[in-house]
């Protein structure tokens, strides 16, 4: 009887203990996964297309992303405090990347792991690599609501180099895209937007070929197009007064939309352009190409500026597609005396 009495001793001290350590490995290893995900990773790009000496490649999602929400680049945020991961990915050259995020257009502090940023993100990657980033949005949806917000994110290679120091100026230096954010699965079909209609401007001229993505230049009274019916790229270095407004001549291609937003960055933060964060155009046809002024503020402080537009279209409607990488214009840098 006493072999047997403990025996059973033994036998029911084991099961506790198997129970505590199969509980810890079971903590142990979700507390690791969850240090994971919290953590920006880089990793080995796979690069279906070998054959672009350099290219770039971009990606979002969330805990609730589907194949029917990402068709439909949304993201539906059911926890605020959950992370929305960005995935950047370059071939061709090992160098630093900086990530800006905008929430409706606008430009917002936001987290990356357990570091806060105000606006813009700076990282190391080598060529042919791919870094995961988890990032958590500072902004907090209102009580029930069902509209669709805009989250864009622009990635740009090499910020701590300026254009003015190559030969030709280019429009291949990164790759951004909008998303649609919502709260609810019941979301309504309608864009919030703060946009003041009566800014609102219209094209000075309209081209009728299709002449580029975006291009900001200083080509005031369209020579290039009136001489040899093109587009003046801009030069890799503009010299200008600092603390005055710059004036610059927009050109994009309408691609269909009614109304486009631009907005142009200085040194990779947004600037105003005719006194506001951005300016819709609205566009008088669906072909060709619309041309006209603005106007930015520049910095009172002496030094080398990079200047990068974005134009998107139809801005306040929901995703159509899935293309819906946005387009930068050709980089140049501002030389403010």
């Amino acid at each position: 009887m006493n072999k047997i009495s403990r025996k059973k001793k033994v036998f029911f001290l084991v099961i506790p203990i198997l129970l505590i350590l199969l509980l810890f490995g079971v903590y142990h290893s979700t507390d690791k996964r969850n240090q994971n995900e919290n953590q920006v990773m880089q990793t080995q790009f796979n690069n279906t297309h070998p054959d672009f000496k350099t290219s770039y490649y971009i990606d979002s999602y969330n805990i609730n992303s589907t194949d029917d929400f990402k068709s439909q680049d949304l993201i539906y945020i059911s926890d605020t405090t959950a992370p929305i991961y960005f995935e950047y990915a370059q071939v061709g050259s090992s160098t630093q990347v900086i990530m800006n995020l905008y929430y409706d257009y606008k430009p917002i502090s936001f987290q990356v792991a357990d570091k806060e940023y105000s606006d813009k993100y700076i990282f190391d990657i080598k060529d042919g690599n791919k870094v995961k980033i988890p990032v958590y949005i500072k902004q907090q949806a209102e009580k029930d609501d069902k509209k669709i917000h805009k989250l864009l994110v622009t990635f740009a290679s090499a910020p701590d180099q300026n254009a003015s120091q190559y030969s030709l100026p280019t429009d291949f230096f990164g790759i951004n895209a909008v998303y649609d954010v919502v709260y609810t699965k019941n979301y309504k079909n309608e864009v919030f937007s703060e946009n003041n209609s009566s800014d609102d401007i219209i094209p000075e001229n309209n081209f009728s070929e299709n002449l580029g993505d975006l291009i900001l230049n200083t080509d005031y009274k369209n020579k290039e197009q009136n001489t040899n019916g093109g587009i003046l790229k801009p030069p890799v270095s503009l010299e200008h007064k600092k603390g005055t407004p710059l004036k610059l001549m927009y050109n994009f291609e309408k691609m269909g939309s009614r109304e486009c937003l631009l907005l142009i960055t200085l040194n990779f933060s947004p600037v105003k352009i005719n006194g506001s964060d951005y300016q819709i155009i609205q566009l008088d046809g669906e072909k060709g190409t619309a041309n006209g002024q603005v106007e930015v503020n520049t910095s009172g402080q002496p030094g080398l500026y990079e200047v990068v537009g974005y134009i998107i279209h139809d801005p306040f409607r929901k995703q159509q597609s899935a293309d819906n990488i946005i387009k930068n214009s050709y980089r140049f840098t501002l030389d403010l005396r």
